[in-house]
């Protein structure tokens, strides 16, 4: 991204998811992951502040000055600007004198960013003293946007303008250069350059601003064992995205994965409500299982889940390096499960073989970038509703809790990443506490790629949880393909030490057995390029968990995954 700032000088101044039947954790997302780009911003140099050759106060060669009177300055105070002034008070000065205040006074305004404000001091009638210096502080008013093709105009434009306060608000360079860098972020922007020119008005700018948009579609097909070897371990799925659907930021995001039992949908539509970041998404998803490991294949145990949700996310905070936002989401999902042929109730508080749920989350976010490491954080709270037809099963046993679709839980998620050398440090820890116990579609699953492996995908369900992890990826090849590897930062092969560790506990029912598992192991990644991608985990668990199915690879710890997107 390059500012370009040209001829700005005006007047006398210058002027940026349980098994493949059940699926848990649904609000357990995966945090950031992105450093910070290095950049090649070109400095703002600009031209020095033009020697004011205007004659003022009836070009005496000198006056008594008993006190300045500043007018015109919002930015600063005038108890800011004494320290310029005072020292010219109360005493005879001349006329270089006097334009040496005025000079001082833009050139202060000009070093803090506002390039094209300044001030001025008009012929007046020096009265018992007192002379009036006018400041001029310049703004922004017209802001065009070109190189566009898809991506509206007033997109890029509106966003812009809360550097400039609607063109209302004095100019300062570098917060318009921060909020074009938080643009050139922005996934639907590839390039951005922009160029800053004196406007037809004293005080005023024009900025016009050329982008070059980024492909907003995106067709991917991935091939990995991430699923419960119960449905059936090895996955295909296929995904399409646009993020640009109608020119406003929309995106929309459809997904189909199949295992050998296992069929899913999943749809998500989101949509910008305003140029601050606001946004409000709908999504549905849904899966259809049928149990095909031995020897529990031949009765015919199937399940079928479905979620509908929407809310809102607002960024109450943003920045080119860090971030804080919060949102508001309401979800309801339904469950189903059977056997040979009939409604059947596998865990403790499924009515009939029935669950609905009903939550609504509340969500806050933080994330923190640098050159070197990026930092993330996310707090959600869920609070389970009597609503919807919520699944409620009254315990006969007055001594005994029955898991129901009213609850309350928290789940916190950490991850520091860290770039040392060239290797990098990820550090990861996901907590998970509720206030009772939960339906099988609601617990936190532990075990798998994502969580500790060397063990099953949700190998353990429990209420309440804690994942840690702690991974170094080292490079130590480059492995390039002619056809697809385009530049030296493609094709790196890096090898990934990792240490794993899950532990899970139930509310007021019996713990789970193990109540804790972890292993270490070694990780293989290869980023053939941008658009293809493998990886291969081994995890050797350092506890034993006896499965009650027919072998599977996840059984040796072995976890895998390429990805290729189809468009260049």
């Amino acid at each position: 991204m390059q500012i370009r700032l040209t001829s700005l000088i005006i007047g006398v101044f210058l002027l940026y998811s349980y098994t493949g039947l059940l699926e848990c954790q649904a609000e357990q997302e995966p945090l950031p992951d992105k450093t910070l780009e290095s950049t090649t911003d070109s400095p703002l140099l600009l031209p020095p502040l033009k020697e004011d050759t205007d004659q003022h106060l009836s070009s005496a060669a000198s006056v008594y000055i008993k006190k300045f009177k500043l007018d015109g300055n919002t930015v600063y105070s005038d108890e800011d600007l004494a320290f310029i002034v005072s020292p010219y008070e109360e005493r005879k000065i001349s006329s270089e004198e006097l334009h040496d205040v005025k000079n001082k006074i833009s050139l202060f305004y000009y070093t803090n960013g506002y390039v094209n404000s300044g001030a001025v001091i008009p012929d007046q009638k020096v009265s018992d003293g007192y002379i009036t210096i006018k400041i001029i502080e310049g703004v922004l008013p017209k802001i065009t946007v070109t190189g566009n093709s898809w991506l509206k105009s007033n997109y890029v434009s509106r966003r812009l303008e809360i550097a400039t306060g609607d063109g209302k608000a004095p100019l300062n360079i570098n917060v318009l250069q921060d909020r074009l860098k938080i643009i050139k972020q922005n996934p639907r922007v590839e390039n951005i350059n922009a160029n800053l020119s004196p406007g037809l008005k004293l005080g005023e700018a024009e900025l016009e601003v050329t982008i070059k948009e980024a492909r907003p579609y995106f067709l991917t097909f991935e091939v990995n064992n991430y699923n419960s070897p119960s449905v059936g371990a090895y996955r295909g799925d296929i995904i399409f995205e646009h993020i640009n659907l109608t020119g406003w930021g929309d995106s929309i995001r459809l997904k189909y994965g199949i295992t050998e039992g296992l069929d899913t949908y999943s749809s998500k539509y989101e949509i910008p409500l305003n140029r601050s970041g606001t946004s409000f998404y709908i999504e549905a998803d849904r899966s259809k299982s049928v149990v095909v490991a031995q020897p529990f294949g031949d009765f015919d145990i199937k399940g079928d889940t479905t979620t509908m949700g929407g809310g809102f996310k607002h960024p109450f905070y943003k920045s080119v390096s860090s971030e804080f936002l919060m949102g508001v989401k309401f979800e309801h999902r339904k469950s189903n499960t059977e056997m040979l042929g009939q409604n059947w109730s596998f865990t403790e508080g499924v009515n009939n073989g029935e669950s609905k749920v009903s939550v609504i989350r509340f969500s806050q976010e933080w994330i923190q970038r640098s050159l070197e490491q990026v930092i993330a954080a996310r707090s959600t709270v869920s609070f389970g509703l009597d609503i919807l037809d919520a699944t409620k099963v009254e315990s006969t046993d007055p001594t005994k809790t029955i898991p129901n679709a009213t609850f309350a839980a928290w789940l916190g998620q950490f991850q520091w990443i860290r770039r040392i050398a060239e290797t990098q440090i990820i550090a990861r820890l996901d907590m998970r506490i509720s206030d009772s116990p939960l339906l099988s579609i609601e617990k936190f699953a532990i075990g798998g790629h994502a969580t500790v492996r060397g063990y099953r995908e949700n190998v353990m369900t429990p209420d309440n949880g804690l994942v840690a992890s702690l991974e170094w990826r080292i490079p130590v090849a480059h492995w390039n393909i002619p056809a697809l590897t385009k530049n030296q930062k493609q094709g790196m092969v890096y090898l990934a030490p990792f240490f794993d560790f899950g532990k899970g506990t139930n509310t007021r029912t019996e713990d789970p057995e193990p109540g804790s598992i972890s292993s270490i192991g070694i990780g293989f990644r290869w980023s053939i390029s941008e658009n293809f991608y493998s990886e291969v985990y081994w995890g050797h668990a350092l506890r034993d968990i006896e499965q009650s199915t027919e072998y599977d690879l996840q059984d040796d710890g072995l976890h895998f995954q390429i990805s290729a997107n189809v468009f260049d």
